[in-house]
């Protein structure tokens, strides 16, 4: 398994958003200081590096959510789906592992809960379907 670069932007991207988190427990050590005012001075710096430790030991596994991805992107024309109810003429399919609110094409049967889809097209966040046999070694 080959593993992909990893680009400067996503862990830019990570290192932004854990900056408020940092700032938040650098205040919160520094307030600790000054209102007990019995905090050891290397307690603060070395809470901060274990903090900052703890990111860099979590970027590989949270990796994904920092990468932009296109697939949210792709045309789903000519995707094939499952009815979740019957669509006559709206209701829901599932793509892939998502769910979309669809309607059937102009014209179009109606279409019942399990039956295979085709996405004809997109429009917005609405999915335009036909109906599509399944073929017989299918049902079993």
């Amino acid at each position: 398994m080959s593993r992909q670069p990893i680009e400067l932007r996503v862990v830019a991207r990570y290192a932004a958003f854990q900056i408020p988190e940092l700032l938040l427990v650098a205040t919160l050590l520094f307030l600790f200081h000054e209102w007990h005012g019995d905090l050891p001075g290397w307690v603060a710096p070395v809470v901060l590096g274990v903090w900052v430790l703890k990111d860099a030991v979590m970027f590989p596994f949270v990796r994904k959510a920092y990468e932009r991805s296109d697939d949210h992107s792709r045309p789903l024309d000519g995707q094939l789906g499952v009815a979740q109810d019957s669509i006559s003429p709206d209701g829901y399919v599932r793509v892939s592992s998502e769910l979309w609110r669809a309607e059937c094409v102009p014209g179009g049967e109606t279409i019942h809960a399990g039956d295979r889809v085709r996405v004809r097209e997109t429009r917005g966040l609405t999915l335009i379907v036909e109906r599509v046999e399944t073929p017989p070694e299918l049902h079993a």
